[in-house]
């Protein structure tokens, strides 16, 4: 069935505090997904990464491949 005549996509979505709407339909409270578990922290210690409050860790050694080591040349206007 080709249904490509119909608008069914022309929609308006709000959001009002917590809660989000579509014009003509329903609304979802969004607050029970406040739960702020984004708030963390990452520290790098050599070539360790650590996420606050989680034993565990990342080791970042096979990352190192010295693609970064490069020489950059100015002279007058030309960066070569």
């Amino acid at each position: 069935i080709n249904i490509s005549s119909i608008n069914t996509d022309s929609q308006t979505l709000t959001l009002s505090g917590n809660d989000l709407s579509i014009v003509n339909g329903n609304t979802v409270n969004l607050a029970s997904y406040l739960d702020n578990t984004d708030n963390q922290d990452l520290s790098l210690s050599g070539n360790t990464l650590s996420l606050t409050g989680d034993a565990t860790t990342v080791d970042l050694s096979s990352y190192l491949d010295n693609t970064d080591n490069q020489n950059l040349t100015l002279s007058s206007n030309i960066l070569s």
